[in-house]
């Protein structure tokens, strides 16, 4: 019963960052060149989502819009959590 509890629990994890991704990064409308690009870009949206978690975000809209305008910002947020 527990390894099935955990299967669950994994699959709502992933269910979880389709859906920051496709509301905060718009993944369905992102049009790639070719198959290599797309996994690149989705590799760097699923970082993104799980650094912004780290760091205690909650609303993931609000911080790509902040950290775009204002890098210095991102950076200090990524010193936080001791990524950099």
């Amino acid at each position: 019963m527990n390894d099935f509890l955990t299967a669950v629990r994994k699959h709502w994890g992933v269910e979880s960052d389709n859906r920051v991704g496709d509301l905060s990064f718009q993944e369905d409308r992102v049009k790639t060149g070719n198959g290599n690009q797309a996994q690149v870009m989705g590799s760097l949206r699923t970082l993104a989502i799980r650094i912004f978690r780290k760091a205690g975000i909650s609303n993931f809209q609000a911080a790509v819009e902040k950290f775009t305008d204002c890098t210095d910002k991102f950076e200090d947020m990524l010193h936080k959590i001791n990524f950099i």
